[in-house]
C-alpha cells in the first residue's frame, strides 16, 4: 500500500515537473524570440543609418565631380573660342581660369595642353607632365584617351598614377574644331586624396570605420582610403559610377552593429528570470493541488479513505453491477462506522430493480 502511494505520488511530481519545465520552455522561446525580433530591427536602423551616410558621401561626389566637370567644360569651350579666332591657345593666356581654380580647389594640381597627341603646354611650370610628352605611352591610351576625343565628351579618369607616386583625378575634354575634328586635348589633374576630403571624408563620423576602393574602366590601378578590410564587419555598401571611375565605398561601425544595447539586455536577463520563476510556481502549484487532491478523499489522521470517497466507491461498485468481494468489503468498513444509514439508502435504490415485485 505504501509503495502504490509513493509510486503514485512520484507519478504525479513527474507529470507536474514535465508541466513546469515545458511552461518555463514556452517562456523562454518566447522571450528569446521577441529579443531576437528587435535585436535585428536594431541592427538594420544602425545599417540604415550608415547607408545614409554613405548616400551623403556619394551626393557630395556627384556634386563635385559634376561641378568640377562643368568647369572644365567651360574652360575647354574658352579654348576653342580662340581655335575659332585662328589662335593656338595657351594655358598662359587664360591662367585666370586656373587660379581661380587654384584658390576654390586645394585639390588641384596642374593642367595640360596636347596637340596631335603630344603635350604642348603646361600650367603651372613644373607640373607633373612635362611638354613633349607622348599619349599614347598612356597604359589605356585607346580607351581613356583615343576613344572620348572621337565622342567629343568630358571624361574623368582615376586613379592615376604619376612618376611622382601620387594617385590624379584626371578631367579631359576634347578641343574640337570646325566639322567635329579634334584639335587636342585639355587635361585637368586633381590630387585624389585632397579632392575625396573636399568631399566630405574627413567629416565622416568617428563610430564607423571605412574601406573604400577607387579604380576606373579597365584599368588595373586603384587607390584604397581608410582600413585595408572590412569583410569581418559585415559592412553596409555602396557602388558609385561617373564616367570612367568605379568606386566602392564600404562601411562597418567601429564595434559591431549590436553592441549589446542596455534595454535588450536587462529585458532579456528579466525575461529569463520570469520565466524561470513561472516554471517553479507552477511546480509548486501542481504539487499543492496533488495535496489538496490526496486530502479530499481521504483521512487526515490516519491516511485511509474518508467517508465520501468510501460511499464514492459503494456508488460506483453497485453502478457497475456490484463485485461481490467488494462490495463486502465496502459494507463491512460502512458498517463499523457512522454512515449505515447513508450506505443502507444507496444500496436499496440500487438494489431494488434486482428483486421482484
Amino acid at each position: 500500500m505504501l509503495d502504490m502511494k509513493a509510486n503514485a505520488k512520484l507519478q504525479w511530481s513527474l507529470k507536474a515537473f514535465a508541466l513546469a519545465a515545458l511552461l518555463t520552455l514556452l517562456l523562454l522561446l518566447t522571450t528569446y524570440g521577441l529579443y531576437s525580433s528587435w535585436k535585428s530591427q536594431y541592427i538594420e536602423e544602425r545599417k540604415q543609418r550608415a547607408q545614409a551616410e554613405l548616400l551623403n558621401l556619394r551626393k557630395n561626389l556627384f556634386l563635385l565631380l559634376g561641378n568640377q566637370e562643368m568647369f572644365t567644360t567651360l574652360y575647354g569651350l574658352r579654348l576653342e573660342e580662340s581655335l575659332r579666332e585662328g589662335t593656338v591657345p595657351n594655358l598662359e593666356g587664360f591662367s585666370s581660369y586656373l587660379t581661380v581654380l587654384e584658390a576654390e580647389k586645394q585639390s588641384f594640381s596642374f593642367a595640360t595642353l596636347a596637340m596631335d597627341d603630344l603635350i604642348i603646354d603646361q600650367y603651372p611650370e613644373g607640373g607633373g607632365r612635362h611638354v613633349g610628352f607622348d599619349m599614347k605611352t598612356l597604359p589605356l591610351y585607346r580607351q581613356h584617351v583615343e576613344h572620348p576625343m572621337r565622342q567629343g565628351s568630358v571624361t574623368i579618369d582615376g586613379p592615376l598614377y604619376l612618376d611622382d607616386g601620387k594617385p590624379y583625378l584626371v578631367f579631359r575634354y576634347p578641343l574640337m574644331v570646325e566639322n567635329k575634328q579634334a584639335w587636342g586635348l585639355l587635361s585637368l589633374y586633381f590630387d585624389m586624396e585632397s579632392f575625396l576630403l573636399g568631399a566630405g571624408l574627413e567629416d565622416l563620423s568617428e563610430q564607423y570605420q571605412y574601406h573604400f576602393s577607387f579604380s576606373h574602366l579597365g584599368g588595373d590601378e586603384n587607390y584604397t582610403w581608410g582600413v585595408e578590410s572590412l569583410q569581418e564587419n559585415n559592412p553596409v555598401s555602396m557602388m558609385f559610377s561617373y564616367s570612367l571611375l568605379t568606386w566602392n565605398m564600404e562601411i562597418a561601425p567601429v564595434d559591431s552593429w549590436y553592441s549589446g544595447e542596455t534595454l535588450l539586455f536587462l529585458y532579456t536577463i528579466l525575461g529569463t528570470l520570469v520565466s524561470l520563476g513561472a516554471g517553479v510556481l507552477s511546480y509548486l502549484r501542481q504539487i499543492r493541488l496533488q495535496t489538496f487532491m490526496h486530502r479530499s478523499h481521504t483521512d487526515s489522521l490516519t491516511g485511509l479513505l474518508n467517508k465520501r470517497e468510501l460511499l464514492v466507491q459503494l456508488q460506483n461498485e453497485l453502478k457497475g453491477g456490484g463485485n461481490p468481494l467488494h462490495l463486502h468489503y465496502l459494507i463491512s468498513i460502512i458498517s463499523n462506522s457512522s454512515m449505515i444509514p447513508m450506505a443502507t439508502s444507496l444500496a436499496t435504490r440500487h438494489c431494488l430493480p434486482w428483486f421482484p415485485s
